[in-house]
């Protein structure tokens, strides 16, 4: 199987990309599937979901393949944002199923607040890296688990707290991380 993913902007009225921070874009996607011996195509989707920002979307080149299931599988763009000293970076999941793609929300794997530390200071400072794996189940969308390394937070008194794993429930449309 093959996919090419399309990105549609919005253009203003000088003719320049709609690049406001809120702005994402339109992604979409043609699938091919070789039947005998020939690339055929499968799907058009002209709108999979909204994603990225400042008018633009993240880029698909490199893209993971996490298998959910023996028929479903989803693509893992690296998204990030950033905000007030703090980022939080993850991924998109695009989930193929049924000869159709579906945009299912972004799971977080890393935070730090690097922005918000003085220099020499780590110790109040936070950080964690994660990573996705399958809880295996029968669920038609399997819950994901994001095993944490590292910190997450300060509690009341400034202090760090470790990293606790994170799980993630499809809620029907996406995925949500589970209280």
């Amino acid at each position: 199987m093959r996919v090419i993913f399309i990105k549609t902007q919005s253009i203003n009225e000088r003719d320049e990309v709609d690049a406001c921070h809120a702005c994402s874009a339109e992604i979409g996607a043609v699938t091919y599937k070789r039947i005998n011996n020939e690339w055929q195509i499968v799907t058009k989707q002209k709108k999979i979901g909204d994603v990225g920002s400042w008018g633009d979307a993240p880029e698909t080149q490199k893209a993971e393949i996490l298998k959910l299931s023996p028929d479903k599988f989803a693509f893992l763009i690296n998204d990030w944002y950033s905000t007030m000293g703090q980022t939080e970076s993850g991924v998109l999941l695009f989930v193929f199923a049924k000869n159709n793609w579906r945009y299912t929300g972004f799971i977080t794997t890393q935070l730090n607040d690097s922005g918000n530390c003085e220099e020499g200071d780590v110790k109040h400072c936070f950080s964690y890296e994660g990573k996705i794996s399958v809880i295996s189940g029968n669920k038609e969308y399997p819950d994901l688990l994001v095993t944490k390394i590292g910190t997450e937070g300060k509690d009341n008194k400034g202090n760090v707290i470790p990293a606790k794993s994170a799980f993630y429930v499809f809620n029907g449309n996406q995925y949500v991380q589970k209280p």
